[in-house]
């Protein structure tokens, strides 16, 4: 910074820095005195700042900011700082910990407002919205909330950190264009007006490498990047150009602005004072302005209203990343709801993510793959021990629309597509658990759950116990087979009866505990209350009669007895010997299959629409939970022409009513790691009731949400329920504020392992635990994951096995430091283990409803009670002597221990892809599992595989691909794989052939590519896909010149008018039968457009 000997011009002492303008060298401290003198004239000569004034520094982490605070508070003044977050990347980020950690270590007040997350937006979005460069909406942004702060908070001045050079730069542009308004907002004080603090400038007198060199001195470090968004902006051409001048003619811009204040002051202060005139009050937030909306608002407003990225203007990259992130979580939020019966996101919410992801994957068909939540429907099936069941036609799910505008746009669409006139059958969208029922020459041959739409869970035993189910049908005509779909529901007075009746279970289980005499703060909650309406149902169908005692037996069958079902729609039916679906409905109550009388037909949409709005505003006099309405077109052959997606049919849609919302006392913000290190804030409120559930937990998915949300611990917020189903914290009620409310500061270290939190990458919002190998609550999900049904489905592997193998209260040191220890447990290390039973959607400690303790479970101890050592063999006499009973307590292996070893031993001969499932390697889930297990055949094979061979195979792709790579590069991974492996763990699928060579051998398709499309007689649309590859063949989703056969039936669509324009051969279902049984050369002879295969 300065020439070597030169020495101070105060001291004479060894000089740090050289200033040209004022001819001298300094020392480090004569430069930091002539620093706040320079500042202190400044003050002074503009009448800026009185020793009593209130004093908000405007501070951006940069050295201009954080020098003047520094000096403010030398100086001896009252100063906070205001700090905006603009969400520029990596530059916000970083400017935020320059402000936060000069504040703390100074013990300064720093307030923090994030235009993303309390306004909804930031800079780069609101550049995009207002179609302005990025400075304007910035300049914008910061001028109104650093009023709006000044103001609120009482301040007297507002202190900003423009320094000389920045004066300068914009005397030097105003001065360009001669603008008088613009010259006035040049003045290093501009006194308070109506809506307006006074805002000064103490750094007119100091140049930016003097406040640098000041927080060098210091020690204060400061954001040294240009903001990258203010590439092309003309201040920075201006400053150069000064620059250049000064390297000339040093104290040129001292000279130039200083003299301008001294020449110009007196007659632009007359001109900011008359401009008050014309302003008034913004309508939107009150703000001084002379338009409707101010500056601030437009922003906004703009920004609020502004979509994502189209998608075609996505480059690759990019697409790809938002797909990991909507992959994940859509799969989070459909197990949460489907597996577990919690809702973490709105319908609405849920909706848009796949709709996003719908449309990113056909922009780039190569981030698609089997396993994307838009190729599934439903979940894996999460059984309680019920045989698996495949449909015999697939059970698809419902697209939704939330707006009458919506259903209109659909109706339209549809309607065009017909081709000619429709009536629409409008039905009530039952809350409750879909359920197919299968009927052979009238009697019911099995009962199944959705599961993902092709398999679910075969729940005939239950349904047995259910009277609205028939057993066998009445009247004639049945058909040999057929399948119908419908609803399984609980009334409202046959819940509110269940409740009722768990009150007196409860009230006699307490009675007979006290007679037992027990504490009554010892007796534990044996039937709680039910919830919610759904998930009891759904509970209720899926028990298992086995390990029940009689009276458990009994409970279990009446609970299924109180269940009702409407039927709503077929699956698999050769002829219905209808032509509509409502006659299709009346022959079903013929039969006596229970039918909704809540339907009706309708010509036109406008009736739809009054019978959607009637129902709504008589939604609660319905005895049924119901979350919409479901609009179908009634005729049947409009159902195959129209199609299908991939997971619902092209014929119905369901419109979905508003949510309802609640006030309730937001009592915490508490946060939770999930098994992928995700750490996850979540609402703990007052239990409140709402859409038929108490609900009193909500997730707030990350620290921005909290912000953007506005809420305080202690508010009185808004929760919302979508759907029946999904609590939402909405915002909270200002006006209910007392001023006792405090801010969540979200945690900067992992609860479970203390390790530091930070984003898995730059620019993730979500926080994560970075020590996925031995952070408590990951390795706990991981574990919990092994034992699941997709995975080696180990039913004495659940949530609280886990937890005790990974988090026990006792002993200090967990059996499970990772799970590559699993297959080696000993019952000696589980006897000992006791664990505090968590929340499985927060991790946190579920509490005794009677005495609010902590619940406490020893899942793998029998505890015996004997005399103490030493009386084994007295006599009663001497032990009655001794005061000596039987409390003395030996621990002995649980029943659930020993079941969880055998288990385990079990596991580890299972297939070979449930033991890739079970290695949690990021997107690997069951069915790309599938695909990687049949192909390569083993472990070592996969490992040997380059990203090329992983890619290539059908249902893996690239993003599969690289993952899987990626998880064998991390050692602890490699010790899990080395670990089980020395346990007897089966890594590979016995007498496999080799990479490539299971699929390859014996088929008569093999080499071929066929695409099925529309509705082919015998074939479901995934049988169709199951025979081509069984037969060793491709089943390829779109047609090209590459394709040897389309096997085309009613509803094919765009892809048989591909197929004809390339000459592709198109044969019928019958011969398609042929050609998967026989192959190609069995055609002959046959038909089929086209010439042979290509």
């Amino acid at each position: 910074m300065v020439a070597a000997g030169s020495k101070c011009r105060t001291c004479r002492g060894p000089a740090v820095i050289d200033l040209p303008r004022h001819n001298a060298n300094f020392c480090a401290e004569h430069f930091l005195e002539l620093c706040k003198r320079q500042v202190v004239k400044a003050i002074d000569h503009f009448e800026m700042l009185s020793s009593t004034d209130k004093v908000l520094v405007a501070v951006s982490g940069g050295k201009d900011s954080l020098a003047l605070w520094d000096i403010l508070i030398q100086l001896g003044y009252q100063a906070d700082g205001l700090y905006i977050g603009l969400g520029i990347g990596d530059y916000s980020e970083t400017s935020g910990q320059h402000a936060r950690a000069f504040a703390e270590e100074r013990g300064l007040r720093l307030i923090e407002v994030s235009l993303r997350a309390d306004y909804g937006y930031d800079i780069p979005t609101a550049a995009r919205a207002t179609r302005r460069v990025p400075c304007s909406g910035c300049g914008t942004s910061k001028r109104h909330l650093f009023d709006k702060a000044a103001i609120e908070g009482g301040y007297s001045v507002l202190v900003t950190g423009h320094n000389l050079d920045d004066e300068a730069a914009v005397l030097f542009g105003n001065t360009l264009r001669w603008d008088v308004e613009y010259l006035a907002r040049q003045l290093p004080v501009l006194p308070a007006r109506d809506g307006f603090p006074k805002k000064v400038k103490p750094l007119v007198r100091l140049t930016e490498r003097e406040t640098a060199a000041w927080c060098i001195l210091r020690g204060i470090d400061y954001l040294v990047d240009e903001c990258p968004m203010a590439v092309g902006n003309k201040h920075l051409t201006y400053k150069a150009a000064l620059n250049s001048i000064e390297a000339e003619s040093p104290g040129s811009k001292a000279a130039f602005y200083l003299n301008f204040l001294e020449n110009m002051a007196p007659l632009l202060q007359g001109h900011s004072a008359a401009s008050t005139d014309s302003l008034h009050e913004c309508r939107q937030c009150g703000a001084p302005t002379t338009a409707e909306l101010c500056a601030f608002c437009r922003v906004v407003s703009k920004s609020a209203a502004h979509e994502p990225v189209p998608v075609e203007q996505l480059s690759f990259e990019q697409a790809r990343a938002e797909v990991a992130v909507l992959r994940e979580a859509i799969e989070r939020n459909r197990t949460s709801y489907y597996v577990r019966s919690v809702s973490l996101v709105s319908d609405a919410e849920f909706d848009a993510q796949l709709h996003r992801l719908e449309a990113i994957e056909q922009a780039f068909p190569q981030l698609r793959s089997d396993d994307s939540p838009t190729q599934v429907v439903g979940a894996s099936v999460a059984t309680a021990g019920f045989p698996p069941h495949e449909h015999a036609e697939r059970m698809l799910s419902l697209d939704n629309v939330f707006t009458l505008d919506e259903l209109r746009e659909w109706a339209e669409k549809t309607r065009d597509a017909a081709a000619r006139p429709v009536r629409w059958l409008s039905e009530l969208k039952l809350d409750g658990l879909a359920i197919s029922l299968a009927y052979r020459h009238g009697v019911l041959e099995t009962a199944s759950t959705r599961g993902d739409g092709r398999v679910g869970e075969n729940i005939t035993e239950n349904v047995a116990w259910i009277p609205a189910i028939p057993q066998r049908l009445e009247g004639e005509g049945h058909p040999e087979f057929f399948e119908v779909r419908g609803e399984i529901f609980l009334r409202t007075e046959q819940f509110d009866a269940l409740n009722a009746q768990q009150h007196a279970l409860q009230a006699a289980f307490v009675a007979e505990q006290l007679a037992r005499g027990r504490a009554p703060e010892a007796i534990r909650t044996r039937y709680p209350e039910f919830a919610n309406a759904r998930n009891t149902a759904a509970g209720s169908l899926r028990q298992r009669a086995e390990h029940k005692t009689n009276e458990e037996i009994a409970l279990m069958r009446d609970r299924l007895a109180r269940l009702s079902l409407f039927v709503h729609g077929i699956g698999a039916w050769a002829d219905p010997g209808a032509s509509t679906q409502s006659a299709v409905y009346e022959q079903l109550a013929a039969w006596g299959l229970p039918v909704s009388p809540y339907s009706a037909v309708f010509d036109d949409v406008d009736a739809v629409i009054a019978y959607i709005e009637e129902r709504g505003e008589h939604r609660r006099d319905i005895p049924l939970g119901i979350d919409g309405i479901v609009v179908k077109v009634d005729e049947l052959a409009l159902h195959d022409e129209l199609g299908t997606t991939s997971r619902a049919p092209r014929w119905a849609i369901a419109y979905k009513y508003a949510p309802e919302e609640v006030y309730t006392k937001l009592l915490d913000i508490a946060v939770g790691v999930g098994r992928t290190g995700r750490v996850t804030p979540y609402a703990v409120m007052e239990p409140v009731s709402v859409a038929g559930s108490t609900v009193s937990q909500a997730t707030l998915h990350n620290q921005d949400v909290v912000k953007a949300k506005g809420v305080l611990i202690g508010d009185t917020v808004v929760l919302r329920k979508a759907g029946d189903v999904i609590p939402e914290v909405l915002g909270p009620v200002l006006e209910r504020r007392d001023g006792s409310e405090r801010p969540f500061v979200m945690p900067t270290h992992c609860p479970e392992c203390g390790s530091q939190l930070a984003p898995a990458k730059a620019g993730d919002i979500d926080l994560r635990c970075p020590n996925a190998r031995s952070c408590p609550a990951q390795v706990h999900g991981r574990v919990e994951h092994i034992g699941s049904r997709g995975a080696l489905d180990i039913e004495a592997l659940g949530e609280v096995t886990a937890a005790a193998l990974t988090q026990p209260s006792s002993p200090a040191s967990p059996p499970l430091h990772t799970e590559a220890g699993l297959f080696t447990l000993r019952l000696e290390q589980l006897v000992p283990i006791e664990v505090l039973v968590r929340d499985a959607e927060t991790g946190e400690p579920r509490r005794d409803d009677a005495t609010g303790e902590p619940v406490r479970r020893a899942p793998f101890q029998r505890v015996e009670l004997v005399y103490p050592p030493g009386f084994e063999h007295a006599s009663a006499a001497e032990r009655r002597a001794a005061g000596v009973r039987k409390d003395h307590r030996v621990y002995h292996p649980s029943a659930q221990a020993i079941k969880l070893l055998e288990e385990l031993e079990k596991a580890k001969s299972k297939d070979f892809w449930r033991q890739l499932v079970a290695l949690n390697i990021r997107h690997v889930g069951p069915v790309a599992a599938r695909a990687i297990a049949q192909h390569f055949g083993s472990l070592d094979a996969v490992r040997a595989a380059t990203l090329e061979e992983l890619a290539l195979v059908d249902g893996v792709g690239e993003i599969i691909a690289e993952s899987v790579l990626e998880w064998f590069k991390v050692d602890w991974h490699l010790d899990i794989v080395e670990q089980w492996t020395a346990a007897g763990v089966r890594f590979a699928i016995p007498g496999h052939p080799g990479p490539g060579a299971a699929v390859a051998a014996g088929g008569v398709l093999e080499g071929l590519t066929v695409v099925a499309t529309g509705s082919l007689d015998g074939y479901t649309r995934d049988g169709a896909q199951e025979a081509i590859i069984q037969a060793g063949g491709k089943a390829a989703s779109s047609v090209s010149k590459k394709t040897d056969f389309v096997a085309a039936g009613p509803g094919a669509g765009s892809k048989l008018a591909k197929a004809e324009a390339l000459g592709v051969r198109v044969i019928d279902a019958a011969q398609f039968k042929i050609l998967v049984e026989q192959g190609p050369a069995a055609l002959e002879g046959t038909g089929g457009a086209a010439a042979g295969p290509n």
